[in-house]
């Protein structure tokens, strides 16, 4: 049996240095390793910025809208 299909918003991470704050960290590594975690389930991730997610990127789906900050920012 196939395991759920998991959407990510990782928005929080699209402004230029949230990626090292502690919630664009926490949700960046989510995102990274969940997959590996859990190789039965599928995942897209909402991002205007695949590139911070490395091996990941290829679950990586644009965002409908480009976030030039985010809530937190």
């Amino acid at each position: 049996m196939k395991g759920p299909h998991v959407a990510i918003d990782l928005r929080i991470a699209d402004a230029p240095g949230t990626e090292r704050s502690g919630l664009g960290r926490y949700a960046l590594e989510l995102a990274r390793e969940l997959p590996a975690a859990r190789p039965d389930w599928s995942f897209t991730i909402h991002s205007s910025r695949p590139d911070l997610l490395g091996p990941s990127s290829a679950l990586a789906s644009a965002t409908r809208w480009p976030t030039g900050s985010s809530w937190a920012g």
